[in-house]
């Protein structure tokens, strides 16, 4: 039952309250800390796959007038030393790790709890993204 609010304190303050009427509602399971940690060190993990992948890109196969190989047209973007997609896939590893600190730190926080939940789907989806670019992508040449 809210109680009767009293004439002689200001509308909304302390005095009117009877903390019955705002009860907010309990987080959900993806704006948790522990999903939140869960999906941080998943990301983790692919960013680490991520640096490794785009460290190695296609070494000695390279095409690319680096000395090793003469440049030819025509072969797939893995080929190539200089081919944006390494560098674009790094930033899909990097980015999901970056989201899932973001979502971990706005998950300590109750009024940023919407928050959280973009940002682990965010984080999710640029892990996911990279994974199936990763083994979709074109073999690198022998």
């Amino acid at each position: 039952m809210a109680t009767e609010h009293r004439s002689d304190v200001r509308p909304g303050g302390w005095g009117n309250r009877d903390f019955y009427d705002e009860v907010a509602r309990p987080r959900r399971l993806l704006e948790r800390g522990a999903t939140s940690a869960i999906v941080c060190a998943g990301a983790f993990l692919v960013m680490l796959l991520a640096i490794t992948h785009e460290n190695h890109d296609c070494g000695l196969a390279c095409s690319d007038g680096d000395g090793i190989l003469p440049y030819q047209g025509g072969h797939a973007w893995t080929a190539y030393q200089d081919a944006w997609q390494w560098q674009a896939q790094w930033v899909l590893g990097i980015g999901g790790l970056v989201l899932g600190l973001a979502a971990l730190a706005a998950s300590t926080r109750f009024a940023l709890r919407r928050w959280t939940l973009v940002l682990n789907a965010l984080a999710v989806g640029c892990a996911l993204s990279w994974i199936a670019w990763r083994l979709l992508e074109p073999p690198i040449p022998t």
